[in-house]
């Protein structure tokens, strides 16, 4: 069809005295866009039609339009009914081209053998055999009694009697019970029937999700759909469903890459990755009062738990689970020091840095802003060799043996002869020379010199100084009876520890929780032997209110208040007396207190802890309060 526009003559052409009409007058053609009644299609509009609905077997085909508007078949490949025959796609026969099939071919005995709409064979015009008494396939089954065979079980039947039917066809009747009818046979093997999967599903065969399926024979379950979903045991990982392994495939993962040291990385039954067996190296232990810090086997430092004033030191006030690399810092850091909610560090060119809470100037940095990253203590560039942390004042040793301190003062602890609140280090009063080791409590501090003798001061309303008085001292003191000898000293939160070199341990102060292993809940005023200990002492640590020590044969031994399980002995009663912890026998090689909770660094690397966890100081990434030791993880 083409349009064509039928313009009207002119006046002297139209014949008339009225002039020209010069209106146009459109006739329906092939490109207009619409389909018209001779049309197949115009253009774009194929009238909602496709290479499917149209017979082509390629469904994916493009139907186009041509120019005189049919339908462009081009891309839809073969039908039924193009007299091209096409076996593949299950064609017997296409029109008038059989492929040389007859009746006779076909079983029959004569007649006229033609195709269907569906091009298949069309044997209504060919002559049966039936009743010849031979069995002609396909298009008999038996010839009277001659069952060819047959049986009620052949025809997918459990039982029964076959019999020859009207067409030479099988005849079922007497047929009973198979495969499809709605019902599981469990007496012929029978695992499900149709939708009938007997409670079975994917997820319950393990998999993630999927149709289950009942096979064809009815005796087992197609997993085919399952499988695609894919399942915990496939050696494949399925990301979307939390695995992180599959058996032996670690997802090219190891215990080194995922931050430890050294271990076998494996894969548990439910498909997460198991990281028992790895291990991270710890050389040394802080823990805090809600926090944990450790210097690794290449002296970086990772710390863990409350983090809300920065005292993790990863740049955030987010409290971490397990341990986290402190930003900035780098490695070469050979001492940390732990307070309440701050954390520093000693590094081998000497200089101090320190992070975290900063409210009394507890960081040395001359301001009382909190820091989330380590922050270098004024005037401690280099030449420091020892650190101490209170819960709010900061000390440190220098090479020449003197000692300095700064923060919160308010009791003396800075030991300069104030109670000025120091914002930078300031020199500790008499102490200029021979200092070894210092440690520091909630108020007091103490220090241990070359010559063994033991010095503390601030608060002393328990005894803490040790001078055999309540009289607090803004200048060290020198502790009674610990004029020599000791090798090791210990501050707790109001009391103080210390191992003579004969292997006994030695406690003074505040005794109300049974920190002092004294057996009584007496404060002492002056050092006063650890019951039940003798000797065979290595080192000994101070909790906030309990105490712990380990012995030359690497065990464990604590005692005092047992409130958060700090003791590790798998209660939560408090012990008056040394008490083992559970399962630290043998092999460890240091102990530290914090101020509810405790670790160890055991002889193969690995840090283990107990106690109070609510803030994730613990670092198994968890916030379960543990009574015995558990492996810190990352």
């Amino acid at each position: 069809m083409k349009v064509r526009i039928i313009h009207l003559l002119t006046w002297a052409m139209c014949g008339g005295v009225f002039g020209c009409d010069n209106s146009t007058k459109t006739v329906d053609a092939c490109g207009d866009g619409f389909v018209d009644p001779a049309e197949e299609c115009d253009r774009t509009d194929l009238q909602g039609q496709s290479c499917g609905s149209l017979g082509h077997y390629n469904l994916a085909g493009t139907l186009g339009c041509t120019h005189d508007c049919e339908f462009d078949r081009t891309e839809c490949g073969g039908r039924c009914g193009d007299g091209v025959l096409e076996t593949e796609r299950g064609e017997q026969c296409d029109g008038e081209n059989l492929a040389g099939a007859t009746c006779d071919s076909q079983g029959f005995s004569g007649g006229s053998l033609g195709c269907d709409s569906a091009c298949h064979f069309d044997t209504s015009a060919c002559e049966s055999r039936c009743g010849d008494g031979v069995v002609t396939a396909p298009n008999e089954d038996c010839e009277g009694d001659d069952l060819a065979g047959g049986t009620c079980q052949s025809e997918g039947f459990y039982k029964g009697t076959l019999r020859c039917g009207e067409g030479c066809r099988y005849d079922t009747t007497d047929c009973d019970e198979r495969c499809g009818d709605g019902s599981i046979q469990d007496l012929f093997g029978e695992v499900c029937d149709g939708i009938l999967l007997d409670g079975q599903s994917c997820e319950g065969l393990g998999y993630h999700g999927g149709q289950l399926l009942c096979a064809a024979d009815c005796r087992s379950l197609d997993e085919t759909p399952c499988q695609e979903v894919g399942r915990c045991g496939d050696s494949l990982i399925q990301e979307t469903f939390s695995e992180t392994c599959d058996g032996t495939n670690l997802g090219g993962q190891t215990c080194l890459s995922l931050g430890y040291d050294r271990g076998e990385l494996a894969c548990k039954v439910d498909c997460t990755l198991n990281e028992d067996a790895c291990i991270l190296h710890f050389a040394r232990l802080a823990p805090g009062g809600y926090h944990t810090c450790s210097i690794r086997s290449n002296d970086s430092v990772w710390c863990w738990g409350n983090n809300n004033f920065g005292s993790v030191g990863d740049g955030t006030t987010t409290g971490r689970l397990v341990p986290t690399a402190v930003s900035t810092l780098g490695s070469g850091v050979t001492a940390l020091a732990a307070g309440d909610l701050h954390t520093c560090a000693l590094k081998t060119d000497g200089s101090v840095w320190c992070w975290g809470k900063n409210d009394y100037g507890q960081l040395g940095d001359n301001s009382t802003t909190h820091r989330q990253v380590p922050t270098a203590v004024s005037a401690l560039s280099s030449g420091v060799t020892a650190l101490a942390a209170g819960d709010l004042h900061t000390c440190a040793i220098k090479t020449d043996g003197s000692a300095w301190c700064w923060g919160n003062n308010e009791n003396g602890q800075l030991g300069d002869g104030t109670t000025t609140q120091r914002l930078v280090p300031t020199a500790v009063g008499t102490l200029t020379s021979g200092l070894v080791a210092m440690d520091a409590g909630t108020k007091h501090s103490c220090a241990l010199k070359s010559n063994g003798s033991v010095w503390c001061w601030g608060d002393n309303f328990h005894g803490q100084v040790g001078d055999n008085t309540t009289t607090s001292r803004l200048i060290p003191t020198e502790v009674s009876g610990l004029t020599a000898g000791v090798t090791a000293m210990t501050s707790g939160s109001e009391f103080n520890c210390a191992v003579k070199v004969d292997g006994s341990a030695w406690c003074w102060g505040r005794g109300d929780t049974n920190q002092l292993g004294t057996g009584t809940t007496s404060d002492r005023l002056v050092p006063t032997a650890v019951t039940g200990f003798g000797s065979g002492v290595s080192q000994v640590t101070a909790g906030g209110t309990f105490t712990c020590a380990r012995k030359t044969d690497g065990s464990v031994w604590c005692w005092g208040n047992n409130q958060y399980s700090q003791i590790g002995d798998g209660t939560t009663t408090s012990r008056p007396l040394p008490t083992a912890v559970s399962g630290l026998t043998s092999d460890v090689s240091q102990v530290i207190a914090g101020r509810y909770h405790a670790c160890v660094v055991k002889t193969d690397g690995s840090a283990w802890c107990w106690g109070r966890n609510d803030s994730g100081a613990i670092g198994d990434g968890t916030v379960v309060l543990r009574n015995v030791p558990v492996q810190v993880r990352f």
